[in-house]
């Protein structure tokens, strides 16, 4: 990892507005290298904390077929590299239908450098969703900055968008569970009943 992208990062953690000013022009591929390189980042992370069996991935570890941290590093790139690109197609509709007429790139920029609260720090045990809500706000400023709209353009663009991608998610794994497909074994024989 290079002393440029730790100080785009840290740039986009503590000056997001400059950062996306910054990011204009910014190339597809160097977005793209920045993303997956930070994507890595969180899945060797990810793997290890469950592991080591902390958090909701600990819980999961025990009472799944998702036993295996390599599992979980490889569910965490696949999800990361086939998620960015479908969140940030879904998030264009809605941009669009706010007045954002920049272009698909500017949010891709968007969500690729908005990511990066949950890319680098979403692994923490038990406080990890809080960088997933600090991302949406990033991604907000992106998106207000990029795409030249109004701030509560971009707010309600990215809210309604992700709403109805955790809706989704959540009636998914709800369904998952209540057919057993995240227990492999009875929840008895792990000791939490």
């Amino acid at each position: 990892m290079t002393p440029g992208i730790l100080l785009k990062a840290s740039e986009f953690l503590i000056q997001p507005l400059e950062a996306f000013k910054k990011s204009r022009e910014d190339e597809t591929q160097s977005v793209t290298r920045y993303y997956i390189t930070f994507l890595l980042v969180n899945a060797v992370l990810t793997g290890l904390v469950s592991l080591m069996g902390l958090g909701i991935l600990g819980l999961i570890r025990r009472t799944s077929f998702l036993h295996h941290p390599l599992i979980i590093f490889f569910l965490i790139l696949l999800g990361g590299i086939l998620g960015a690109p479908l969140l940030s197609v879904w998030l264009h509709l809605w941009v669009y239908i706010v007045g954002g007429r920049k272009g698909f790139s500017h949010t891709f920029k968007a969500v690729m450098y908005g990511s990066t609260p949950v890319l680098l720090f979403s692994w923490i045990p038990f406080i990890g969703i809080i960088f997933y809500f600090w991302s949406m706000v990033l991604t907000i400023f992106g998106v207000h900055e990029l795409q030249e709209i109004d701030g509560d353009q971009a707010a309600f663009a990215v809210i309604v968008a992700s709403i109805i991608v955790v809706v989704i998610l959540v009636l998914l794994m709800a369904h998952l569970f209540l057919t057993g497909v995240f227990t492999s074994m009875p929840l008895a024989r792990t000791g939490f009943l």
